[in-house]
């Protein structure tokens, strides 16, 4: 049900991250040569490298939730019992559910308010580097809700393998 957006998203955020990571290094290349050889310092490579660098790290973080990158504990989780690792999963993508809502929420609080103050130097509005957490958010709740219905179908498939056995 989900899956399709969500592959059409992360094209989307792979293309994205890849964009900001060419803009930094490009960007520092810049700022390196023009520093230490021509003696010359661009006031802007700073804020253009802060708002990819933001950006890449936060839709990377929704890419990785997606893929189940992120940090968990294993050695833990591997002992258990197959029903109850998907319980375990479970459990964590409801809890996560609760915490991107709140991200969300929050995320776009902060960004109404640094949309209406400017960067220095580049002159557009801090809401550019503040949106990425609103939508990232958004990103990483519609990745768990895949997650989730993953999740119950796998409970489902291991229910009903455990009945036909018995």
């Amino acid at each position: 049900m989900f899956r399709g957006l969500n592959d059409a998203i992360n094209r989307i955020l792979k293309y994205l991250c890849s964009v900001c990571l060419i803009t930094i290094v490009v960007v520092f290349l810049i700022e390196v040569v023009f520093r230490y050889i021509l003696r010359l310092s661009f006031a802007w490579s700073l804020e253009v490298n802060r708002i990819a660098f933001i950006w890449m790290c936060f839709m990377g973080a929704a890419m990785a939730l997606r893929e189940r990158g992120h940090i968990r504990f294993e050695i833990i989780i591997g002992r258990l019992r197959l029903r109850s690792q998907i319980l375990m999963s479970l459990l964590c993508d409801i809890l996560s559910i609760a915490f991107f809502a709140f991200l969300l929420k929050e995320g776009f609080t902060i960004y109404k308010l640094a949309r209406t103050t400017k960067f220095p130097t580049l002159g557009i509005s801090q809401g550019w580097m503040y949106a990425a957490l609103p939508l990232s958010a958004l990103i990483m709740l519609f990745y768990v809700v895949e997650l989730v219905s993953n999740d119950v179908a796998k409970l489902a498939v291991q229910s009903g393998e455990g009945h036909e056995a018995a």
